[in-house]
């Protein structure tokens, strides 16, 4: 009925925290003002599937699929304009990708907030759905939206962390060192783009919000705060160097990372990604 499918879809949203490090983020609790904006069908990728169980949901999946396939078309009709990528290489021989905005006014070294992604999304996206740069530019942080590992559909990055112990997507696949990425990322954000590496905070949606649970469990010296957004998943064991602040936003009708936990817990992602290619091929 309506009030079915208004729940399905979410309609007390995930919301996405965005982070204000101001110029003295030692107390770190206070150096964070929080503006907020809602974000529809918010979902995870995920190995949570296979683990967890998938939720059953008709009719966000279906909502998924034509958007998923509806982005995926106008993107490759439009090609991509990143041209500000940057690019670096990792112990592991990975060649990792980023996006970075340094306000032009910085005087000195500022605060680095890392953004992201969720499972299945990409820098480019998250960049330009979450107005982080509007927000360095205001309260004088560097904000820095890496890419995670995935696959590329019609020109476009379907990226996922290595963020637990179950998830997600080709990043846990091959167990890629995600948290070795983004302290290397952080030094070369001091280096190369007005960071300070002393005052670094992190924040994400979904698989991006659990990257960010991992990076206090095991990067807790480098981490001032952390604020995951419909994140539900804490590497295990977490055993943080020093207590790492912590804001946690969860959305109660999030139907794919439920906000009460339980078994059915993700899925969503997996089951479009699933309708989609079974489509496609039976279209061929």
């Amino acid at each position: 009925g309506g009030d079915a499918d208004e729940q399905a879809r979410g309609r007390d949203d995930a919301v996405v925290g965005a982070v204000h490090a101001g110029a003295q983020p030692a107390d770190a609790i206070g150096a964070m003002g929080l503006p907020v904006r809602h974000v529809d069908g918010h979902c995870t990728t995920a190995g949570l599937a296979s683990a967890r169980g998938r939720a059953r949901l008709p009719t966000v999946r279906s909502l998924l699929v034509a958007r998923t396939i509806a982005v995926a078309f106008a993107l490759s009709q439009a090609g991509c304009a990143c041209t500000d990528e940057h690019t670096l290489r990792t112990a592991d021989g990975r060649d990792r990708t980023y996006l970075v905005h340094t306000p032009e006014d910085l005087e000195g070294p500022a605060p680095i907030v890392l953004v992201q992604h969720g499972g299945g999304g990409n820098a480019k996206g998250t960049r330009e759905q979450l107005g982080f740069d509007a927000l360095a530019e205001e309260h004088g942080f560097v904000a820095v939206y890496p890419n995670g590992i995935g696959k590329k559909f019609f020109g476009r990055l379907f990226g996922t962390w290595n963020s637990d112990n179950v998830c997600c997507g080709q990043a846990f696949d091959e167990q890629v060192d995600d948290v070795a990425f983004l302290s290397q990322l952080i030094d070369v954000v001091a280096a190369e783009h007005g960071g300070d590496a002393e005052h670094v905070f992190a924040t994400g949606i979904s698989n991006g919000g659990d990257m960010s649970h991992r990076l206090a469990c095991e990067l807790s010296e480098r981490i001032d705060a952390i604020v995951p957004v419909g994140a539900p998943a804490i590497v295990d064991p977490c055993t943080p160097a020093r207590p790492v602040p912590t804001m946690i936003i969860h959305g109660t009708a999030d139907p794919c990372a439920l906000y009460d936990g339980g078994e059915v817990c993700g899925g969503c992602w997996t089951q479009a990604i699933e309708e989609i290619t079974g489509q496609l091929s039976d279209a061929g």
